[in-house]
């Protein structure tokens, strides 16, 4: 019959297997690395309306400026494919997180070649682009030499300047540049129809009032995406700031101390996809 071993035995044991973030209940991190399943599903369309609000603008520009509204659309729909796939690679890596997390092994297959010129069509500067191609080829890393749990810590450690820079990028994107994009709509959305209620209001009232309905939707969807919009930026902060915590505690994790640091900012991802996905 096997013998039970005794407890000076197990805690050699676990002082050892702590060592090597075993005896660490990663659930807090899992959490905080699932926003790549939800944000993968919202956050593209938004990305995608940066070139939308400004095709929607074309419609509401004087017939003279309708051509030049077009053209910088056209710069726009350039820099998007490069957007999304700098967004779709920091997705990648927290799910890589999230598997690494719950002791899983990383998959990775996508193709690197040509990465850093599609990303230079973003309108990302190179220290930008840098960091996005640095982040996709340690993930490739990590799934090619097996990754698992206990190389999360090497993994954040080698990716948390990456990730400040790569979020910080996104946050601006979308939280200054999509937002004077919205801004613009807008404000070429009242003028064409205050325009049209001049015209209208006196001799036909019932056109004006379906006039000032059209202005209030329109007005309500921008508002909401403008929400949507600091939502985003909302994500990207707290995913700088979990990846940051989680680098500055690596090497001394404790179930406490995941929780503290991490804990608080899975609500806050949670709502934030809320709102994106409500948006889009």
């Amino acid at each position: 019959m096997p013998t039970r071993p005794s407890t000076r035995h197990i805690a050699p044991l676990c002082i050892l297997t702590v060592l090597l973030v075993g005896c660490v209940d990663f659930t807090e991190v899992g959490k905080f690395a699932d926003i790549s399943k939800s944000a993968s599903s919202s956050l593209p369309a938004l990305v995608a309306d940066i070139n939308g609000t400004c095709k929607r603008r074309v419609v509401f520009a004087p017939t003279g400026k309708q051509a030049e509204t077009l053209e910088g659309c056209k710069r726009l729909a350039i820099s998007k494919p490069g957007i999304l796939k700098a967004q779709q690679v920091l997705l990648d890596y927290m799910a890589a997180l999230k598997s690494l997390a719950g002791d899983q092994g990383v998959t990775y297959g996508k193709k690197l070649d040509g990465l850093s010129d599609e990303l230079s069509k973003s309108g990302l500067d190179s220290k930008q682009v840098s960091a996005v191609a640095g982040l996709a080829n340690k993930l490739a890393d990590a799934a090619l030499n097996g990754y698992r749990r206990k190389e999360l810590a090497a993994l954040i450690s080698s990716t948390n300047d990456d990730i400040q820079i790569v979020t910080h990028a996104l946050r601006t994107i979308i939280d200054t540049d999509y937002k004077r994009e919205l801004s613009l709509e807008r404000e070429g959305s009242q003028e064409y129809y205050q325009s049209a209620l001049r015209k209208h209001e006196t001799n036909e009232p019932l056109a004006a009032i379906a006039v000032r309905r059209d202005l209030g939707s329109i007005d309500a969807t921008i508002s909401d995406k403008e929400q949507a919009a600091d939502a985003y930026g909302k994500i990207m902060e707290d995913i700088a700031t979990g990846h940051q915590k989680l680098y500055e505690s690596r090497g001394k994790w404790t179930t406490q101390s995941l929780i503290k640091d991490v804990g608080p900012l899975v609500k806050d991802l949670y709502e934030s996809t809320q709102k994106v996905e409500k948006a889009f």
